[in-house]
């Protein structure tokens, strides 16, 4: 490639990530509905390299039908093993101080480069602040939140709310926000108005959306989405022991090219998201030779605990035909991708193994 047009396309792309962390993209959201009863909408990743999701193509993973809430008479209570239980209204908890937090939230049953992944800046008050102000039992164990949506699912026909609990020194930490807001903006209905939990780092699952009631509780929780949903299953004699699906596990993604896309060669501009949870991101690699070799990308920005990084690499002198690249990431901690599914496992959690694209080179 000729060196003034790598310039003009290096400076296109900082351009526009510079514009994405400034909010102002001005980019067309989309999101694609893959259900409605419960709603379940994926985003196609047209805003890459933007850092930040708009609101309207934010992922959407519902258990039950969204509820309509009324933020007028709405409330958000306090109780169990505090001191001094207490009902909040909306008001109360937009007049406490906030914590502003950049995190990408993934569903913990998100495919290989499926588009059930987002990132935000969240905004809100820390529930630590509220538990305090509460006065915690010495007692206190576990956090259980409990959401205004509620159903029935097919091996459970009582009717249950979508709760979720934590232990009390992770609802005590820095990185769980009662979120209010989202891209500077309130919540979406979809997204949890008027108040979802947000804990950062860990799967979608664990940041409750449409929060009513917050349940201090004294042992482990034992509600329905707490124990019989998102659980690892393993043919491993440890089975059963911790295999509760927690925080997010270190992946990367291609969204350019798309699967079977035809593009014009001999540079073939490629790039992705890559995301560690609580980890930082240290490198991204690509490999265009089925791994017997691997090339490092570009980060496009700096990496961040909780959020994810976009990246990007240019395949110079890709040869026409058929071709296919895959992507691995590497964390801080020296944590890494891994190249295939562990086969011990039988759910579909978790899901990061290296992701691969096929896409034909056009002379």
């Amino acid at each position: 490639m000729p060196a003034n047009r790598l310039l003009v396309s290096r400076r296109y792309w900082f351009q526009r990530v510079a514009l994405s962390l400034a909010g102002t993209t001005g980019l067309l959201a989309r999101r694609q509905t893959l259900g409605t009863t419960p709603l379940v909408a994926v985003q196609d990743f047209a805003q890459y390299p933007s850092v930040l999701t708009p609101n309207a193509d934010f992922f959407v993973r519902n258990h039950f039908a969204q509820p309509s809430i009324d933020v007028t008479s709405w409330t958000l209570r306090v109780e169990g093993a505090v001191k001094h239980p207490r009902t909040f209204c909306y008001g109360d908890l937009k007049s406490l101080k906030h914590r502003v937090l950049t995190a990408a939230l993934e569903c913990a049953g998100n495919g290989v480069g499926d588009g059930a992944v987002s990132c935000a800046v969240w905004s809100g008050p820390m529930l630590s602040e509220l538990l305090r102000g509460c006065g915690l039992e010495a007692t206190a164990r576990y956090v259980r939140f409990v959401a205004a949506d509620r159903g029935t699912q097919p091996d459970f026909k009582e009717e249950v709310p979508y709760a979720r609990s934590i232990a009390i020194d992770e609802a005590m930490g820095s990185e769980t926000l009662l979120a209010l807001q989202m891209n500077r903006a309130p919540l979406p209905p979809e997204n949890g108005f008027p108040i979802r939990l947000l804990r950062a780092g860990f799967y979608g699952m664990d940041s409750v959306k449409w929060l009513e009631r917050i349940e201090v509780l004294n042992g482990p929780d034992n509600s329905f989405f707490t124990t019989h949903r998102y659980l690892r299953d393993t043919n491993a004699t440890t089975a059963g022991k911790n295999n509760r699906v927690g925080p997010i596990q270190i992946k990367s993604i291609i969204v350019q090219p798309v699967e079977a896309a035809a593009v014009r060669g001999p540079t073939i501009d490629i790039g992705g998201y890559a995301w560690a949870g609580r980890e930082q991101i240290s490198r991204v690699e690509v490999t265009m030779d089925r791994g017997k070799s691997w090339q490092r990308s570009q980060l496009l920005t700096d990496s961040l605990p909780f959020g994810w990084v976009p990246w990007r690499f240019l395949w110079e002198r890709a040869q026409p035909g058929v071709q296919s690249i895959a992507v691995r990431a590497f964390g801080e901690s020296k944590g890494v991708q891994p190249s295939t599914r562990n086969i011990a496992r039988l759910d579909k959690y978790e899901l990061n193994y290296y992701h691969q694209v096929s896409f034909k080179v056009m002379a």
